[in-house]
């Protein structure tokens, strides 16, 4: 993943308009979000060509830019799974675009299982977890998929 903070300033309060154009160039398999910091929400790049925020005067640097290239994933009925996994600041960061069946996320440090979750499409998950190495695995129409290793 490629990551960087967008730091702006502005004169007076304002309601400001980003937009990223010729995002049609991108790969199917590429996804942008926009993360606020402050609350924790994403904003999806790819399902809307601009974006309109209320913004204080002054300087702020609440937002970071994320770009993703999704997982291979041998159980994807598709030529891309839709499956984006990646770590920032101590946080494993999950989407599901919807395009395959994942049921569910297990996390496991070791042998210990961390946690095991439901997943729901068109949602960025964030779990805050201690700087290590981490294996997750997608329960995928009902088969456990490949580990897939995650360093924090």
């Amino acid at each position: 993943p490629v990551i960087y903070d967008v730091g702006l300033y502005i004169g007076e309060d304002n309601n400001v308009e980003l937009s990223l154009n010729n995002l049609s160039i991108l790969p199917d398999y590429v996804y942008i979000f926009m993360e606020n910091k402050t609350d924790g929400t994403f904003i999806d790049f790819c399902k809307q060509d601009k974006i309109n925020i209320d913004l204080h005067s002054g300087t702020t640097d609440d937002y970071r830019i994320h770009i993703l290239k999704s997982l291979d994933i041998e159980q994807s009925k598709y030529d891309r799974s839709g499956v984006y996994l990646w770590s920032d600041k101590g946080r494993m960061l999950f989407f599901n675009e919807g395009l395959n069946n994942i049921e569910k996320i297990q996390l496991l440090q070791g042998n210990k299982t961390i946690f095991v979750e439901n997943v729901y499409g068109g949602k960025v998950f964030s779990y805050k977890l201690n700087k290590g190495k981490y294996v997750v695995k997608l329960l995928i129409n009902g088969k456990w998929s490949e580990n897939i290793n995650l360093s924090i």
